[in-house]
């Protein structure tokens, strides 16, 4: 009876360290690109869809390489049919620390996206492409704490060396480090020279021609880290990192790496053709057109007010933001001014445009008057000539009655002893206003 017990566990024994086995295959066979892990409040379909869309986003600014990829048109409607690129999800509790030491849980969601689903939709919303397989830049990092001598970090202590390489897979390459066998470790002197030929000696070892190359070093109460990053023995950027996280700082090697990279090989994309509009849509923009008319109607009415002008004028002396301001506010305070527009900048000073209530001439006395140092002053718009309305009780300008050409009154009109007067023709009220 003890034997079928013994068979029992141990088949059963097999088929767990079978399927314990298979599992990190499985996992591994994920495509990490294509791959990412966020968090979310729970498993509801509500959450569950909000964290496939944000998901997606990450696995589109790895394909694409552009950081910027929210804010890309036509990319909502998509976000919304993010489950239609779902290769396979999963939840993962997760364990941490927050502010204040105390461990703290959360469940995490991992998707896996389909590669070509992926690709198309990018293309198909305008995003620029980064091909694949990408390059595997080989890390040659020095790191001085100020306690020991230098030393380089190899596949060794990869665990010092995570921040880098996690935040280099996050943007979608895979950073990799040395053996650091008794050669390299030797390496650490020309990584500090700056001697580029030794380096670029010990990497042909490795497969690939691309190299990050860092040290690390002690500032102050942080950390400042010099990179360069090298490709096919061409210099592609030089750049530095302070902070007093050191992961932080050692995972902007990361960051810089990529931006590298994407700019050298990333493909433009092209901006998708706009939906056709719908008739609904046309007439809105129909409404919004003669709206936006009528209030240019407006506006240019309001410009040419009787008694406004418009007047260009140049201040010299104005050395920073201070001055500026100091002018801006003497401007604004002068009685009739009813806006002030800065037209432009230049190192000798500023020129705007000031819409006054009044004659020009009045505008210059009253700048003087402020104490502003003026240079060139154009009249934009002289004030427009003020018609006086016409009132009924007023006496014409000038009337006098017409002569008859002959003594003899017309026929059917009695004469001037003691009949009705002759006709009279009366003259308009002379303009009085004054021409400019």
């Amino acid at each position: 009876m003890h034997i079928p017990n013994l068979r029992f566990r141990s088949l059963r024994g097999l088929l767990l360290g079978v399927v314990l086995s298979v599992l990190p295959l499985l996992a591994a066979a994920a495509d990490p690109l294509y791959t990412a892990e966020v968090r979310v409040k729970s498993q509801s379909p509500g959450d569950t869809l909000n964290g496939t869309a944000r998901a997606l986003l990450q696995v589109l600014e790895r394909v694409s390489g552009d950081p910027g990829v929210k804010s890309r048109p036509y990319l909502g409607p998509e976000l919304k049919q993010a489950r239609s690129l779902v290769k396979s999800s999963d939840f993962v509790q997760k364990e941490g620390l927050n502010a204040a030491g105390i461990p703290s849980f959360g469940t995490n969601m991992i998707v896996e996206f389909y590669p070509d689903r992926v690709r198309a939709l990018a293309k198909r919303v305008g995003l620029q492409i980064w091909p694949e397989p990408r390059q595997q830049p080989l890390a040659w990092l020095v790191v001085d704490d100020g306690k020991k001598s230098p030393r380089l970090v190899s596949y060794r202590e990869r665990r010092a060396a995570h921040a880098l390489l996690d935040r280099g897979l996050y943007r979608g390459i895979r950073i990799v480090l040395p053996k650091g066998n008794a050669a390299e470790k030797v390496l650490t002197g020309a990584i500090l020279r700056k001697d580029w030929r030794a380096v670029s000696a010990a990497s042909a070892a490795y497969v690939g021609d691309t190299q990050l190359i860092g040290v690390m070093r002690r500032s102050g109460d942080g950390w400042k880290a010099d990179w360069t990053f090298m490709d096919r023995g061409t210099k592609l950027r030089e750049w530095s990192s302070e902070g007093t996280d050191p992961f932080e700082v050692m995972a902007d090697g990361g960051n810089g790496s990529a931006d590298a990279l994407i700019r050298r090989y990333a493909i433009a994309g092209r901006p998708p053709e706009p939906p056709p509009l719908t008739e609904e849509q046309l007439a809105e923009m129909e409404a919004e057109k003669a709206r936006l008319g009528a209030e240019d109607q407006q506006t240019e009415t309001a410009a040419a007010a009787p008694g406004v002008s418009v007047v260009r004028e140049s201040f010299t002396g104005i050395q920073n933001s201070a001055d500026y301001s100091v002018l801006m506010g003497k401007l604004n305070a002068i009685d009739g001014v009813k806006s002030v527009m800065t037209v432009a900048t230049t190192p000798a000073g500023v020129t705007v445009e000031i819409t006054y209530q009044g004659d020009p001439s009045a505008l210059r006395a009253a700048i003087a008057l402020q104490g502003l140092q003026s240079g060139a002053t154009r009249v934009m718009q002289q004030p427009a000539a003020r018609v006086p309305p016409a009132s009924s009780d007023s006496k014409p300008a000038d009337t006098k009655p017409v002569e008859s050409k002959s003594a003899t009154p017309a026929a059917g009109t009695k004469g001037a002893s003691g009949g009705t007067p002759a006709p009279t023709e009366t003259k308009p009220p002379a303009n009085t206003g004054q021409e400019f």
